[in-house]
């Protein structure tokens, strides 16, 4: 998988993985905030970005993923909605190479069944779509700065029914790692829609060492939005295991 770093190899690494349809620069920002402290790593996903030659699928996802974290011994690990999957499934996988993660907009609660059907009625559509109307949908669904939009426009070039399909079926697969021992911050921003939302308890219900706290009057790609906001959060976790305290936290 392609990927850029930021920061001092020697400080502690974090590894950033973007949302669907998104790619490594979601994180520059938030990785600048974040450089002088730690050692910063962004990639692009399969199918996405500079990895659109790679197929995407869990189990290969996973296997270029623990071969990035090897390379850094224990790692922060930092996932947004289909990012988030990924970090979720990955402390069932190789915990050992993980000190805490942060997850944020991140679904559990997609099945098999309601996958299918979106890949075979939702996903068709996007044959119909422009390349800049898949931009300027995402600008605004997303509700992203526009200093963003060339990044968005660079991004959104892979958009493709193949690759809406791929990760339909990706985070039908999400793994909740029952027995997990890794400090897990699970987050969601307030004008989330309900199934992220009902996500997080599912999450906060069956995973230990979780919590879970929303972030007040952000949606869901809120690192576009509040890029200091959520790098000081992550980085409250990464060395305190301690939730910001501008964020709601669960029970």
């Amino acid at each position: 998988m392609f990927k850029v770093e930021v920061g001092n190899p020697v400080n502690e690494t974090i590894i950033f993985l973007h949302g669907g349809g998104l790619d490594h620069t979601q994180w520059k920002e938030v990785m600048h905030h974040l450089s002088p402290e730690f050692h910063c790593v962004a990639v692009d996903l399969p199918m996405h970005g500079q990895s659109t030659h790679i197929p995407l699928t869990m189990d290969g996802v996973l296997h270029r993923l623990e071969g990035v974290c090897r390379q850094y011994g224990q790692v922060h690990l930092v996932g947004l909605s289909l990012g988030g999957a990924i970090v979720l499934t990955a402390l069932s996988r190789f915990p050992q190479f993980i000190k805490s993660a942060v997850i944020s907009g991140t679904t559990t609660l997609l099945s098999e069944k309601n996958a299918t059907r979106l890949n075979k009625y939702m996903a068709p559509m996007y044959r119909l779509l422009r390349p800049e109307w898949v931009t300027t949908l995402t600008m605004k669904g997303f509700n992203i700065p526009p200093r963003f939009q060339t990044d968005i426009q660079q991004a959104t070039k892979s958009a493709s029914v193949e690759q809406v399909r791929a990760m339909y079926t990706l985070l039908a697969k999400v793994q909740l790692p029952m027995l997990n021992q890794v400090p897990l911050l699970v987050i969601a921003g307030e004008k989330e829609n309900e199934l992220v939302k009902n996500s997080q308890y599912n999450i906060l219900s069956y995973v230990e060492r979780s919590k879970a706290a929303i972030v007040p009057s952000v949606g869901h790609a809120w690192s576009y939005e509040t890029p200091l906001l959520f790098a000081e959060v992550v980085q409250y976790w990464c060395e305190e295991q301690q939730i910001h305290f501008v964020l709601k936290t669960l029970h």
